[in-house]
């Protein structure tokens, strides 16, 4: 509790301008030159929660990308794995290349942390970090950056998606804590409302506007199965779409009542219907 608490105070009312010391891997040769294959990326956040060695991600490069392409980013569900992320979004890979699309699968830090939900902030800072320096070395077409996850994931995804849009210059460190994504979706996955954390400048009136507005254009799907999901994942969705409409957010809510807890096709054709919108 100390930490969720910890955590609003510092983004919502930080006030002076800081240096942060944010690091992030070099960009190899290969990825520069959209050479086909895997390449491993750590990001090392100033004041993290929980991630106190580095965020990691894999960069996943199909063939037949030559310039700045679309991505993808995934963040896993929970598991204690610190290296799952090399494999997590393998089942993506194939669609992927497809969509030409270039896959980031990122630590999730939530599970990673031994179930601090708050943890999700470490990836949420880290994954917009290494986007802006993927997008500053042409790697990554900046206008086409889309979040994903599943279960646990699909939350992080979600959150990271709705805390930088409630971003404003009190909360400094604009380089971490904003990235204007083209789109979300969360994958039968869960949620917490504590965590959503609302701008303290702006009357619910005035955020559902601004909300209303900086959306306009972007997907924000969520996807739930049937008696077979997760309870709580059963009892979430339809919280988490109430939530994010009174917002001022327009959701695509799917409900598959055949479904258990798992990313089935229905779920993967709505993520590449979103990224091939554009």
């Amino acid at each position: 509790m100390f930490r969720k608490i910890t955590l609003c105070v510092t983004l919502a009312f930080a006030t002076a301008p800081l240096i942060h010391a944010h690091s992030v891997s070099d960009i190899p040769a290969g990825l520069s030159a959209f050479k086909a294959g895997r390449y491993t990326l750590s990001v090392k956040v100033d004041n993290p929660m929980y991630a106190k060695g580095t965020v990691d991600a894999e960069i996943i490069v199909p063939a037949g990308v030559s310039a700045a392409a679309p991505a993808l980013v995934f963040f896993h569900g929970n598991s204690r794995d610190k290296k799952l992320f090399k494999k997590a979004a393998d089942f993506l890979s194939k669609s992927a290349a497809a969509n030409r699309t270039i896959l980031i699968s990122v630590q999730n830090w939530w599970p990673l942390s031994g179930d601090h939900v708050e943890a999700y902030d470490d990836s949420r800072r880290a994954t917009n970090l290494l986007v802006r320096k993927l997008v500053a070395a042409g790697v990554v077409n900046g206008d086409r950056v889309y979040l994903s996850g599943f279960s646990a994931g699909g939350f992080t995804a979600l959150a990271s998606f709705v805390q930088n849009l409630s971003y404003n210059e009190a909360m400094g460190d604009p380089e971490a804590n904003s990235f204007s994504y083209a789109g979300v979706i969360s994958m039968k996955g869960n949620f917490h409302p504590q965590y959503f954390m609302p701008d303290p400048m702006l009357s619910p009136d005035a955020r559902k506007a601004r909300m209303a507005s900086l959306t306009q254009g972007k997907k924000v799907i969520l996807t739930v199965g049937g008696k077979k999901d997760a309870p709580r994942v059963q009892k979430q969705a339809p919280e988490c779409r109430d939530f994010l409409q009174d917002w001022g957010i327009a959701v695509e809510y799917h409900e598959f009542p055949k479904e258990g807890h798992s990313p089935d096709k229905t779920n993967l054709d709505l993520l590449w219907n979103m990224v091939s919108a554009n």
